[in-house]
């Protein structure tokens, strides 16, 4: 098919939201400006404490220090948007108070903050001043040796800041923020499964609110702010121990989604748990760049309004589940499609039984998925006649 120059732009995009690690580096759709330059980013923290339950958050439309300030300063008063926590058992919650603010020192105890892998770009030392997400994903590899494998690990795809907070709407001098336990968000992620040799992957999926410029969020860092302070390119700001507790300072948490990863059970150490950040971003050149401003033409359209969420709209049509790895699992067995060989193959060995008549290649699949997660739980999702049958 030929394709013009818009559509081709519009594939490209698609392909960079659906593999952030492997597509193409792309523009975003509508809102980029001329003469961004898109680059793929990365940061790998494997340092985590010994323990056998946490999670990390994602929040990646913004592009915050977390761990120290350009300033050099560590510990509390900084931006944040990635969020690590560990503990021995699934039920703790991290702490958040004045005294001990969250992000800020211990992964068992406060958690902390990471910095976000797109941060380095947008030091003031650099030529850029604001940073547009374009895709970004969230992957977990596993060290450990095959036999001391053990333990869950669950997404969560579409985690919005307010439902990361557990007490959202509780005003601050009641208590501060409260951040969730393993336990919680096992429950509340729609998927999970034993840990695998091969790990985990989650995928931000973007929309029009989010994918926007955005700078470092560094102008008030180093200054303790108030709890109902508001720092548009932001999404935490980390307090500062014995005087203030971390707050929530993005100005639409209702409309700010990230990614989760979350382990429990892990048999073996934390620390053989790696995990990569991959961002795909588009970089908007600063007058210190020496760089001349882009001159906007106006270009007659040759194909209709195409927006962010039109396009992640069709990856759901085309690709169900796109943004969570365990649900595509099935696909490493042979089984992904209606018509796949393995899918074929093992009715034909139940034709053989003589159970081919009762059984599809469908309910193959799901039987299969059913082996190899030890146990996703299909019959909540009226799937679950195969095993009746089998």
């Amino acid at each position: 098919m030929r394709l013009d120059g818009d559509m081709t732009r519009v594939l490209s995009y698609a392909a960079t939201v659906r593999d952030p690690c492997n597509g193409p580096l792309s523009a975003v759709i509508g809102s980029a400006p001329p003469g961004t330059l898109t680059e793929r980013v990365r940061i790998t923290v494997s340092n985590l404490a010994n323990n056998g339950n946490g999670y990390i958050v994602w929040f990646p439309s913004y592009h915050n220090d977390g761990a120290t300030s350009f300033s050099g300063a560590p510990g509390g008063a900084i931006p944040g948007n990635m969020y690590v926590f560990s503990s021995g058992l699934s039920t703790t919650t991290p702490t958040n108070t004045s005294a001990a603010p969250a992000g800020t020192a211990l992964i068992d105890t406060t958690g902390l903050f990471l910095r976000d892998p797109a941060n380095v770009q947008l030091d003031p030392a650099t030529p850029f001043s604001r940073g547009t997400t374009v895709s970004a994903c969230l992957q977990m590899d596993v060290l450990a040796q095959l036999s001391t494998i053990s333990g869950q690990v669950a997404v969560v795809s579409n985690f919005s800041l307010s439902n990361f907070i557990r007490n959202t709407g509780t005003p601050y001098a009641t208590a501060p923020p409260q951040f969730p336990s393993v336990d919680e968000i096992f429950a509340f992620a729609a998927t999970r499964q034993r840990i695998h040799p091969e790990g985990a992957e989650v995928i931000w999926r973007p929309n029009a609110q989010q994918s926007v410029p955005r700078t470092s969020g560094e102008l008030s860092s180093g200054v303790t702010l108030a709890s109902s302070s508001v720092v548009p390119d932001a999404a935490f700001w980390a307090g500062t121990a014995a005087v203030h507790a971390t707050t929530v300072c993005a100005a639409n948490p209702n409309e700010v989604y990230g990614i989760c990863l979350a382990w429990k059970g892990y048999s073996s150490t934390a620390a053989l748990l790696s995990f990569n950040a991959v961002k795909v971003v588009n970089l908007e050149l600063s007058p210190r760049s020496n760089q001349i401003e882009p001159v906007v033409h106006a270009v007659p359209r040759s194909v209709p309004f195409t927006n962010v969420e039109s396009i992640t709209n069709k990856l759901d049509e085309m690709s169900p589940g796109w943004q969570n790895s365990l649900i595509s699992k099935m696909k490493d067995m042979g089984v992904g499609g209606s018509s796949s060989a393995g899918a074929t193959s093992y009715s034909s060995m139940l034709g053989a039984a003589g159970m081919g008549a009762a059984v599809s290649n469908r309910e193959v699949r799901d039987l299969l998925s059913i082996v190899w997660s030890g146990g996703t739980p299909w019959q909540a999702r009226s799937r679950g006649s195969v095993m009746d049958r089998v």
